[in-house]
Order: C-alpha cells, then sequence, then structure tokens
C-alpha cells in the first residue's frame, strides 16, 4: 500500500473515528506516518460498504463460515451457555468443516460436518439446520476440550450420549 510516497510494512492498528463529514485513522501501534490520515465520509463509507458485498475472494470454507455465522440462531446458543467462536476446515481432515464453541469459557465444543462435494451455501444450510434445531446440542454430535487444566478430563455438563473428547 502506497501513502503519501511511503511504502507500508507489517501491520498496525488504528482508531477510527468520525469528525464532521471526515473519517479519521489514528495510529494505535506501529505509526507508520506521523499525523492521522482523514478520508472524506461519503466515500469511506461508500467503500466500505463495497468492500463488505464483495465476497468473490472467498475460498468456499470462507463462503461457508460467513454464511453460518451470520444465520446462526446467537440468543438459541446463549440459552445453552454457547458461544460462537470460530469456523472452518478441520485442519487434520479438510474434508470436514467444523463449528467450534465456546461453553462457560471453560470448554470448547466442536461440531463437524463432512463436505460430501456439497457447494458451501448447501453445507452451510445443513450446518444450520443442526445448530439451530430447537432440540440443541441434545441432537449433535460433537466432541469437547477441557481449556483449564482441571476440566481437560471432566466433559462439560452439557455433553449428551455419544460426544466424545477431543484429541488435541
Amino acid at each position: 500500500m502506497r501513502l503519501r510516497g511511503l511504502r507500508l510494512r507489517g501491520a498496525t492498528d488504528v482508531t477510527i473515528s468520525t469528525e464532521g463529514d471526515g473519517v479519521k485513522w489514528t495510529w494505535s501501534l506501529a505509526v507508520p506516518i506521523n499525523h492521522p490520515v482523514t478520508f472524506a465520509l461519503d466515500s469511506y463509507l461508500s467503500e466500505v460498504n463495497r468492500i463488505g458485498r464483495d465476497h468473490s475472494w472467498e475460498t468456499p470454507d470462507r463462503t461457508a463460515g460467513r454464511l453460518v455465522l451470520s444465520q446462526i440462531d446467537r440468543p438459541h446458543l446463549r440459552r445453552n451457555g454457547l458461544q460462537p467462536s470460530w469456523v472452518g476446515n478441520d485442519w487434520r481432515a479438510p474434508e470436514l468443516f467444523e463449528v467450534c464453541f465456546t461453553f462457560e469459557a471453560s470448554y470448547q465444543i466442536f461440531v463437524r460436518f463432512p463436505w460430501n462435494g456439497d457447494a458451501p451455501e448447501a453445507l452451510a444450510a445443513r450446518a444450520l439446520a443442526t445448530i439451530n434445531d430447537r432440540d440443541g446440542p441434545a441432537g449433535w454430535s460433537a466432541t469437547w476440550h477441557g481449556i483449564a487444566p482441571a476440566d481437560r478430563y471432566r466433559p462439560p455438563r452439557i455433553a449428551q450420549a455419544g460426544w466424545t473428547k477431543e484429541s488435541v
């Protein structure tokens, strides 16, 4: 990226704020230039919206993940003590798409779905049908992992028959 003749390398964090009809970026960590950068608000919002609608760069697992995370029934999951954590292909078995949940900040719960040659939209629909089902975790085939040492070998109280300990 070029900015006023400078080549920026690495990463930094910015604080984004609005000032009148402008958007201001103030550098938070690495400071690539010694002053904030401002953009016209209308142009900035137009570009943010354009980028938000562009999914052409997504790989199939990212498309499925975006669809799952944007349509997951979060209130239903919260009632079961679950919080979506991340989604993606299982690094050990990329033919499986996995959805990871945090349970009571002490456990990770993994639910996996085989791709079966499906398009990302079909896989996401299958995953959502299971995850959003009113029976909740009772209908899941899942694995679990205790995050805290005291929970490594004790299943979470939400565990159902057939759930197994995750091999980490």
